[in-house]
């Protein structure tokens, strides 16, 4: 049994990353998706990160004072000439959750 709780979660989309892939190849498109895994550690390092779908991420925070800084992994995708959009949400931590209501309620944020 977990007995750690969500407190908030970012969601931060590489926008147009197939356009990357295709001037650069898969090779260098891996390698710049660990690269931006590691700066969201490096920014978050107590949080759980998931990549999701192709080139989104999932950070999960368990402490709610986790200030929300995503400078780093913006300066790393700007640099390789694409952009990011990243999404906030605090979480109700009594409320269960599956992935799919997770999903639809940051469908829901404003950016």
């Amino acid at each position: 049994q977990c007995k750690s709780k969500m407190v908030r979660i970012d969601h931060l989309n590489c926008l147009d990353f197939a356009s990357y892939n295709k001037k650069h190849g898969w090779k260098k498109g891996d390698q710049l998706l660990c690269s931006i895994a590691n700066a969201i550690h490096e920014t978050y390092p107590n949080a759980i990160i998931m990549r999701v779908y192709s080139d989104n991420f999932f950070v999960l925070h368990l402490d709610q004072f986790t200030p929300m800084s995503c400078a780093l992994v913006y300066s790393l995708i700007e640099t390789n000439g694409l952009q990011v959009v990243c999404k906030h949400l605090d979480l109700d931590t009594d409320e269960a959750m599956s992935f799919e209501i997770l999903e639809d309620k940051l469908l829901q944020t404003d950016v």
